[in-house]
């Protein structure tokens, strides 16, 4: 069952990765650092620009934000259950 390591490996690298977003961003540092980035990264505002490349920066500093703080929330039962449930599709 090949599939079934795979989804296992997986689940152990991003249970991996949360704790290490966590370590950095968690720490009383790492929320400064988090909170300054939120301010910059138009967390809270629009991107809306009429420069198009403009917008396209703005939206790629929000995604990168956004990605941290998703990364320090991901629900490790749920994320296991919907890679467990993917790898049985795969090997139907």
């Amino acid at each position: 069952m090949p599939d079934e390591n795979n989804a296992d490996v997986m689940i152990q690298q991003i249970k991996e990765r949360k704790q290490l977003y966590q370590d950095v961003f968690e720490s009383p540092n790492g929320k400064k650092v988090l909170e300054d980035l939120s301010r910059h990264a138009f967390i809270n505002k629009t991107t809306l620009n009429e420069n198009s490349n403009r917008m396209a920066f703005s939206e790629g500093m929000r995604s990168l934000v956004l990605h941290i703080q998703n990364m320090m929330k991901i629900d490790i039962e749920k994320t296991t259950e919907l890679i467990k449930k993917q790898s049985e599709v795969d090997n139907v």
